[in-house]
């Protein structure tokens, strides 16, 4: 699957992908490394019964210490890419583990009326309606809109109205009369847009969110998030689910006492932060402490791991804690749970059809290789002889739990990275 080359992140649909009786579910990474980014963020939304954690993958907390708390947390996310580092590039970091309400969470029932939009002829009340009725306001939607209001090019539009703010926001009722003479505003076609591509999706989203709700309409929600490069992406992370592991809440905050400057009462000399019972020192001077960007804030404590603790997780009980000197011998061991894929080589090329061991880059044109006529689950790509499935390509059977993931859709956040490089 590929992103068309003229097109938008709002011109992504939603993508589901069903692993029928799935004991381990996963995320396809080895596929995605093809066109991945270096440090490319992945979040994982799991809904289930309980907590769900990686199994072939660390688990990975971050070290508080060298978080920039002046900035509201402004380096979180150099800081968890470190953090995973730690664990060889091969970790998730649980931000979030929780019971939450999720009937009609996205959709209930008359939410949307696409039929009483497709009345609306002025465009400027059709988007009002569209707001009224509570439409997502993201990617998407713009992308939809800018298709059926095309804004005019800049040059014919007066100062008020050049840019897409301008324009299709506070000023549309004057800037919609710079619009050509034969254009004409098609609200029907816009209204069965929506039904397709943001009402359905949403109406199966919700039928999904309900196989897993409770008789009070709860189900347990974690969120996974890491960063992982080209060159980590050697296996896929597998998940189950632990009963016996304790919620995770999102909000960190800390305690801190400032030492002012004497001479300038904006400039901070020192800050002494409390957290979770640990306590540690900054030294500034810190000026105009109120306006501060965390560009200044550095690491406090560069011979401290960016990592603070690394775990090793299994279906029941309590984690088991791996130092750093013993992650590499983990993760040798986590290699052998999975012996499907082979280390990165830094090769690009996508395999063709026929033979993916031994395809000549230089004669094969990858971009008319069909990627669904190879099978990367049976076949080792460097040596083209059959190997046991297992990861993402494993099948399984099972009369267990049904497990959903929502929002796993690594691909998305691939190709909108490669649309925007």
């Amino acid at each position: 699957m590929k992103l068309k080359e003229n097109a938008t992140v709002g011109d992504l649909q939603p993508l589901m992908l069903t692993m029928p009786e799935a004991e381990e579910p996963c995320i396809p990474l080895v596929l995605t490394r093809i066109a991945a980014a270096p440090d490319m963020p992945v979040t994982a939304w799991v809904f289930g019964e309980h907590r769900i954690v990686p199994l072939n993958w660390f688990g990975v907390d971050i070290n508080y210490k060298k978080i920039d708390w002046l900035s509201g947390g402004g380096n979180y996310a150099d800081v968890a890419t470190a953090a995973v580092n730690d664990a060889a590039g091969h970790g998730f970091i649980t931000e979030y583990a929780m019971s939450m309400q999720i009937e009609n969470f996205l959709y209930s029932e008359g939410s949307f009326d696409t039929g009483a939009l497709a009345q609306i002829t002025d465009p400027e009340e059709f988007l009002m309606e569209m707001l009224m009725q509570g439409f997502p306001r993201n990617a998407q939607m713009q992308s939809l809109i800018q298709e059926y209001i095309p804004k005019p090019a800049e040059e014919d539009l007066p100062e008020n109205c050049k840019t897409d703010q301008q324009f299709y926001s506070w000023n549309l009722e004057e800037c919609i009369q710079y619009m050509p003479e034969d254009w004409t505003f098609d609200p029907v076609t816009f209204a069965s847009d929506l039904e397709e591509k943001v009402v359905t999706p949403l109406k199966d989203a919700q039928e999904l969110l309900g196989r897993v709700a409770n008789s009070e309409g709860e189900s347990y929600l974690t969120r996974l998030y890491s960063t992982v490069s080209p060159d980590e992406m050697t296996r896929d992370p597998i998940f189950g689910f632990n009963r016996d592991l304790g919620d995770v809440d999102n909000w960190h905050s800390v305690q801190g006492v400032a030492e002012c400057n004497d001479e300038d009462q904006w400039t901070m000399d020192s800050a002494t932060f409390t957290h979770e019972g640990e306590s540690w020192t900054i030294e500034g001077p810190f000026e105009d402490i109120w306006a501060r960007d965390g560009s200044e804030f550095g690491d406090a404590f560069p011979e401290e791991p960016a990592s603070g603790e690394i775990v090793v997780y299994t279906t029941e009980g309590q984690p088991t804690v791996i130092p750093l000197a013993e992650v590499a011998q983990q993760e040798q061991t986590f290699e052998m749970m999975d012996p499907t894929f082979l280390p990165w080589d830094g090769d690009t090329t996508e395999p063709g059809p026929s033979d993916p061991g031994t395809t000549d880059p230089g004669t094969t044109d990858p971009g008319t290789t069909d990627p669904g006529t190879t099978d990367p689950g049976t076949t080792d790509p460097g040596t083209s002889e059959p190997v046991e499935e297992s990861g993402c390509n494993a099948t399984h059977t099972s009369d267990g739990s049904l497990m959903l993931l929502l929002a796993l859709m690594v691909g998305l956040v691939t190709l909108r990275r490669r649309q925007e490089a």
